[in-house]
């Protein structure tokens, strides 16, 4: 997804001009808040930078003195505390198997999660280590195949260790639909906004039926665990070593493993359309480097092109909602969806190899 970001001084508030938001009950981004929540870390002089555009929560950069943070602030009601413990318990999980994910902090209570009531709302927010990275440039992706080979190893590694803290903590919460995950839900809040504003026009009517029409439901005996399901370009730095680095666990959940697959293919495919290459080979070649290792079942093969065509849909509102139009941008997802649902996945046979 795109990212937009503004960037001022703790002393200089009138220099920040809030961005149009359609997400409702995120954490709007002012100095005076945002002190009160860092003073709970006893940082006092600060600049920052903020991530805009995300499904969920609010991401913010802070700069202090002698060291930088991630700052995640979560969208009122979106979670219980229970379920953003389980997220900081499976960050430490991945780091404790050498996988690369930034430090939690805690706060001056000892504390890795933190509240702070401000005008009578209550926000949960972490704060994280700011990696010294570069974030994967989107036309990176499909043009250098090195890079593309570790994105997909590296969910797959993900989802094997996703598998196995599952098994250790799994708390029968398991979604079977897409439709259920954090893409899913903002989907249908934004189809119903949809309906609410300009639903007369009957070329976007069409475009909301064909998107209702699609089954996103899962096999519920796919193979499963805890998630990341918002993989993309966003969300992967990379250090000097091609050490990849996946940040922002807001959306984990239990659910279908080809679930979150698909969100990192969307990210390959997504780039390679704009840049004009075959997006069948492209998403082969993930698929290839993804089973070397983990090995795809038929059926999940068979069911990829739901969150794929999933995330599109979400790109396809999205835009209508913020432009009130069929725009050009949105003429081509359309063509790309197109273009995906007649994407044959399959797998190479590793079954024999040594």
């Amino acid at each position: 997804m795109s990212i937009k970001s503004t960037e001022q001084s703790q002393n200089n508030p009138n220099s920040y001009q809030t961005q149009p938001d359609i997400n409702t009950n995120k954490y709007v981004v002012n100095p005076e808040t945002l002190a009160t929540i860092l003073a709970k870390y006893d940082i006092s002089n600060f600049t920052y930078k903020e991530s805009l555009g995300g499904i969920e929560n609010t991401t913010i950069f802070v700069f202090a003195k002698n060291q930088n943070f991630v700052l995640r602030v979560y969208r009122a009601g979106s979670k219980t505390d229970e379920q953003i413990q389980t997220e900081i318990d499976f960050i430490y999980f991945l780091r404790e198997n050498d996988f690369s994910t930034p430090d939690i902090f805690a706060n001056k209570d000892d504390e890795l999660l933190t509240k702070v009531t401000i005008d009578g709302q209550e926000w949960q927010f972490i704060l994280m280590e700011k990696i010294y990275t570069r974030e994967i440039p989107q036309n990176e992706w499909v043009k250098d195949q090195d890079l593309l080979q570790n994105m997909a190893q590296t969910q797959a590694k993900l989802h094997l260790l996703g598998a196995e803290f599952a098994q250790i903590s799994l708390d029968n919460d398991y979604d079977t639909k897409v439709a259920e995950s954090g893409v899913g839900k903002t989907l249908s809040t934004r189809i119903n906004q949809l309906k609410e504003t300009i639903s007369t026009d009957p070329k976007i009517n069409e475009i909301i039926s064909n998107i209702e029409s699609i089954n996103y439901e899962f096999n519920p005996f796919l193979p499963f665990g805890y998630i990341h399901d918002d993989i993309d370009w966003n969300n992967l730095l990379i250090d000097d070593n091609d050490e990849i680095f996946v940040i922002d666990f807001g959306d984990l959940r239990v659910g279908p493993l080809v679930s979150c697959l698909g969100s990192g293919l969307f990210t390959a495919i997504l780039s390679a359309f704009e840049l004009g290459e075959n997006i069948q080979n492209v998403a082969q070649k993930y698929i290839d480097f993804y089973s070397e290792v983990r090995e795809l079942t038929d059926e999940e093969l068979v069911q990829l092109y739901k969150p794929i065509v999933l995330t599109l849909d979400l790109f396809i509102v999205t835009e209508i909602l913020l432009t009130n139009t069929i725009n050009t941008k949105v003429q081509s997802y359309l063509k790309l969806k197109n273009e995906v649902l007649q994407l044959v996945f399959k797998q190479e046979d590793i079954s024999d190899e040594d």
